[in-house]
């Protein structure tokens, strides 16, 4: 068992990187590098995230400068309307909140929150903890509920 160094969670034997926050697992500890590149990430937000829903071609390309971005459904009767609107892709039936998930630019670098959604958060196949708020890297697979997206860095 292997703990990060960075936010104390186990992880598997044999791993390159923190299976919670992304920390590079470097034998003897962290390189000079590895910290370098570590500070430039959580000091330099990506210019834009790129969300796609899985087999559709339509992406939402999102501005860091103006996070944060709220993941769901439109509620017309509380006059709500998400910056990333997944009505269009059948998120009722597949289990998508109005106020499902946030993407946000903090201290932690690009981050994904459940708020308390129903049917779950999920990155990279793992259930995230409602309120709690969980880096993302690029490529990721985020699943609200069954919608499967992907998010990239940058505008793709």
């Amino acid at each position: 068992m292997i703990i990060c160094t960075n936010c104390g969670k186990p992880n598997p034997e044999g791993v390159l990187f923190c299976e919670n926050c992304g920390e590079p697992f470097v034998a003897g500890g962290p390189s000079r590098e590895t910290a370098a590149i570590r500070h430039r990430v959580i000091e330099e937000p990506p210019h834009a995230i790129t969300v796609q829903v899985q087999g559709a071609s339509r992406k939402f390309v999102l501005e860091m400068l103006n996070a944060p971005f709220i993941l769901g459904r439109a509620d017309p009767e509380a006059d709500f309307m998400p910056e990333v609107e997944l009505s269009p892709f059948d998120a009722v039936r597949l289990g998508v909140s109005r106020r499902h998930a946030m993407i946000s630019w903090g201290s932690g670098g690009v981050t994904i929150e459940d708020l308390g959604s129903y049917n779950g958060t999920f990155v990279s196949g793992r259930r995230l903890p409602p309120h709690e708020r969980h880096p993302l890297k690029d490529s990721d697979e985020v699943i609200l509920g069954d919608l499967v997206l992907n998010v990239y860095f940058g505008d793709r």
